[in-house]
Order: structure tokens, then sequence, then C-alpha cells
């Protein structure tokens, strides 16, 4: 067994292989937008897809 010396070799996994993890959808009625981990804007217990949909929702 021989010990491979390229630092590229072995590297971190590619992101756009992994499947998509849905969270829930949009609080905002008019919206309903499908989330995903790490791509939603949050107030309180409720979760928006942007900040321009959790304001529309309130105001």
């Amino acid at each position: 067994m021989s010990i491979d010396l390229d630092r590229f070799a072995e590297g971190l996994p590619d992101p756009q292989e992994l499947e998509p993890i849905s969270i829930g959808e949009c609080e905002n009625n008019s919206c309903g937008k499908e989330l995903y981990s790490d791509e939603y804007v949050y107030r309180g217990s409720e979760l928006y897809c942007s900040f321009k949909c959790m304001v529309a929702a309130h105001y």
C-alpha cells in the first residue's frame, strides 16, 4: 500500500451531490415556497424563505 502525497487526492465531499433537506414551507400564505436548511429567515418560531416574505406577511 502506498501513500498518496497529492494534496488534492482526497477532499471535502461536493455539496452539489448531496440531496437537499426540506425543513418546511414559507409561513407567508401567498408564497408557500419550500424551505431548505441554512436558507431561511425566522421570526420567533415562524420560518420564511426571505426577508421580503416575512415583511409581506406582517405588514
